[in-house]
């Protein structure tokens, strides 16, 4: 290829990236001159890892976007294949979590997936540290974290009739894995449990897991849109089961489809539904799981409390 040619190629094929001798364009590879072996390795080592450099571009621009341009945002993303889609929302929430000062070179960003879920970024660094340290993979560092001592806070003592929990669906989580519920509940007891769309199977075997059967769910209408994958999403369900005989002590029936327009809070939850449960068990021992706050009537669980 002479030098005009070169020049022409690369003018039309909108350069996307450029570093060294090498030029990548939505078509192919253009060398600028001729590479070393060293600068052959550089290529190859830094492509190795271009999913990772992709999910760190893609996190930290959605986490800035979001805040910034609000719902407008998902029209940034609205179009993209659905297992794409489902990978943003998740390098998104990664980019959030893990403080850039945390972040590693020496690590893959798996590594970085796998600490998003400790609230504390010492306590990140130096899960992070160790891996580096002792050469642990992605999935040797989940193993370590999840054998390490739990942090959360311990159960309350007592049994309770009614449970009402919003589970963080995207990481795991003491009580999600294991069988805390179980433990709490009453013989005769009622889970109101908060699911969304894509983790719906993994609610259901949850709440056999901790000893319920489903019997009913409220749709909550949230009126304002989120982009989804089939479609546009703007509900989210709360799942009602059953432990013994705990049938409402209330004849009322309430609408099972609830409009309530969310709020910006991430994962807030609407005042509304709490004041139903109230209703429809007016009675009984009561407790909140994974809350975020304290509340007149409500034993109230999770590392996330604000007073």
């Amino acid at each position: 290829m002479t030098d005009t040619a070169l020049v022409k190629y690369k003018n039309a094929a909108h350069p996307l990236l450029s570093f060294g001798p090498f030029v990548v364009t939505p078509v192919g590879l253009v060398l600028e001159r001729e590479p070393t072996w060293d600068e052959w390795q550089q290529f190859y080592d830094g492509f190795a890892r271009i999913e990772d450099f992709s999910n760190w571009a893609i996190g930290d621009a959605e986490a800035y976007t979001r805040p910034k341009y609000g719902e407008a945002a998902e029209q940034l993303t609205a179009k993209w294949p659905d297992h794409k889609y489902d990978k943003i929302r998740q390098v998104r929430w990664v980019a959030e979590n893990v403080q850039f000062v945390v972040r590693t070179t020496n690590l893959s960003w798996g590594h970085h997936y796998r600490v998003a879920a400790i609230k504390d970024p010492e306590i990140q660094s130096y899960w992070l540290a160790l891996a580096v340290m002792k050469h642990w993979d992605a999935n040797e560092l989940r193993i370590e974290i999840r054998n390490a001592p739990l942090e959360s806070p311990d159960l309350p003592p007592g049994k309770y009739r009614v449970i009402y929990a919003d589970p963080p669906w995207q990481y795991g989580d003491k009580l999600i894995e294991g069988y805390g519920a179980a433990e709490l509940s009453a013989d005769d007891a009622v889970l109101f449990l908060w699911a969304t769309s894509p983790m719906l199977v993994e609610a259901l075997t949850l709440l056999s897991a901790w000893g319920f059967t489903y019997k009913a769910s409220f749709v909550w209408d949230k009126v304002r849109h989120n982009y989804g994958h089939y479609n546009s999403v703007r509900h989210e369900f709360l799942l009602v089961c059953t432990r013994g005989s705990c049938l409402p002590q209330n004849d009322k029936l309430f609408d099972s489809v609830q409009t309530v327009e969310r709020s910006d809070e991430h994962s807030e939850k609407p005042e509304e539904f709490r004041q139903m449960i109230e209703a429809l068990y007016p009675d009984g021992p009561r407790i909140e799981l994974f809350a975020r706050r304290k509340v007149k009537g409500w034993m109230a669980w999770g590392d996330a409390i604000v007073d």
